[in-house]
């Protein structure tokens, strides 16, 4: 195994008075952990120890393959580390509206922003950003397989966002680190990790809290977070927001059994203690005076309202835009075509696809959406089938000509397509299993 970085371990022991347990701790095994999906029920991993913190989080005795599991695909679970799943704990003690706008800043790979669909209202507003744009595809992938309506993807800076003031309820800035705290799991980051970038890693996060912190609402929250022990990194952070803007700490109240440390500014989970990797957070509530976030109406709209001929969740309402047909909430319709005008988007609701010389061709969202497809059957597969067809492979099954759902154990795969003695397999080539099966 790779070894600690010698100045990393100079800090810890300088830093902390049980220095050596947490050094034990990250050179010992990662518990794995995965997150159900809340709207997607599925009865899997029935005996795996529950994580404390969150309702729908799971311990794992061993780490599968996930990748051969179907389920894995069609968005039933994610794996998640557990440390970052104490948002969930975060929300539920925050008052937050029924209409609540949401941003996830640094999003990618998404397992944040399932939490935030997860506990927010179906009539909230989820942003989901990432800034490196190939991050952003796989945070677009993520929410599409967690199926939620009520999410945007969008590859922007916060100073993009810090253009728009007080537009956001709610903020999370799980901010990119040092990535200390995934030493055991991330040989990698020991490689790359030095004191010098953990220095810039600091002034990168200030600069990034600085630009978003117009774009939060008076009385919003700004939930800030890393996987790092470094303290200039962690509470210095939040000391500086204190000093610098009007604003002041939520106290937030967990039971002594989850064994989290509390710190002047924030919160911590460490290996040594818990069944987790490090993980940093502290909320903000701001109090400064902003005026409302304003909608300045587009002069020439690419969206027009458009009947959508088949069966909606009635919370949801369609809209065309360039051709293609996407559903979203209708309390959150409104701003999130303006977004769309103003900033444009990688992923906008859910599109449900397109008609060509009147035919309707449906898109691969749409078949793992939470309100999908009634119209069109499932047709169920076997395990084989379900990984061929997930693989990109021809599978053999008897149906009618048409578009039919790829389902396994009653969860949507995405589409196929049969045409006289030929099935076309219509799953995304990008996200095709590629190891061998």
């Amino acid at each position: 195994m790779i070894a600690l970085p010698d100045e990393f371990v100079k800090r810890i022991q300088l830093q902390r008075t049980d220095s050596q347990l947490l050094l034990d701790a990250l050179n010992d095994t990662a518990p794995t952990s995965i997150r159900l999906n809340l709207r997607k029920k599925a009865h899997v991993f029935p005996n795996a120890e529950p994580v404390p913190w969150c309702d729908w989080g799971r311990y794992l005795a061993e780490r599968p393959s996930f990748t051969k599991d179907p389920l894995f695909h069609a968005g039933v679970y994610y794996p998640q580390e557990a440390g970052s799943m104490f948002i969930h704990a975060i929300l539920k003690q925050l008052a937050l509206a029924n209409e609540t706008v949401a941003l996830d800043l640094c999003a990618a790979p998404g397992g944040k922003s399932t939490i935030l669909l997860d506990n927010l209202s179906e009539n909230a507003l989820v942003v989901s950003n990432e800034i490196v744009r190939n991050r952003a595809f796989i945070l677009r992938d993520t929410l599409t397989k967690w199926g939620a309506s009520n999410t945007m993807v969008t590859n922007k800076s916060a100073a993009d966002f810090g253009k728009s003031p007080g537009l956001f309820d709610l903020i999370l800035v799980d901010a990119p680190c040092s990535g200390e705290g995934m030493f055991r799991k991330d040989l990698d980051a020991r490689v790359e990790w030095t004191p010098g970038n953990a220095s810039n890693c600091a002034l990168r996060q200030t600069d990034i809290l600085d630009d978003i912190w117009p774009a939060l609402k008076t009385d919003g929250f700004l939930i800030y977070s890393t996987c790092t022990f470094n303290p200039e990194e962690n509470d210095k952070q939040i000391e500086l927001l204190l000093e610098k803007y009007d604003c002041e700490l939520v106290d937030l109240d967990f039971p002594e059994s989850f064994q989290l440390e509390k710190s002047d500014f924030g919160y911590a989970c460490v290996p040594h203690r818990m069944q987790t990797e490090g993980f940093y957070f502290s909320v903000l509530r701001k109090l400064e005076r902003v005026n409302a976030y304003t909608i300045r109406k587009a002069k020439k709209p690419k969206s027009k309202e458009s009947i959508f001929p088949y069966p909606l969740d009635e919370s949801l309402q369609s809209v065309e835009i360039q051709g293609n047909f996407y559903q979203a909430p209708k309390t959150q319709l409104e701003l999130m075509l303006h977004l769309n005008e103003q900033m444009g988007t990688m992923k906008f609701g859910t599109r449900l696809g397109e008609f060509i010389n009147q035919k309707f061709n449906p898109h691969f969202e749409y078949a793992l959406a939470n309100f999908g497809p009634s119209k069109f059957v499932k047709q169920e597969l076997t395990l084989d089938q379900a990984l061929n067809y997930l693989k990109g492979n021809n599978i053999d099954i008897d149906c009618k000509d048409g578009w039919h759902l790829a389902s396994y154990q009653n969860f949507s795969l995405g589409w196929f397509k049969k045409i006289g003695n030929r099935i076309n397999n219509y799953y995304p080539k990008e996200l095709r299993i590629r190891m061998e099966l």
